[in-house]
């Protein structure tokens, strides 16, 4: 269940728009978690990033997409 609410985070930040704006907390609430930290360390211990590290690399990778 946990990998599965990951990859939905990681869904969101990467396609929807509104979630450029949301916080951590947010973001891992939106999924489900209840607790800033539970998610956020999940969150590294499956992506390897932080949720920051994450969005920007989401945003280069579709950057170079669209060129």
């Amino acid at each position: 269940e946990i990998g599965v609410r990951l990859v939905g985070s990681e869904m969101c930040i990467e396609t929807a728009p509104e979630y450029a704006n949301y916080s951590a907390e947010e973001i891992g609430q939106s999924v489900g978690y209840g607790s800033r930290t539970t998610f956020t360390t999940n969150f590294r211990k499956i992506t390897g990033l932080t949720v920051r590290e994450y969005r920007v690399a989401a945003s280069n990778q579709g950057a170079r997409e669209k060129s």
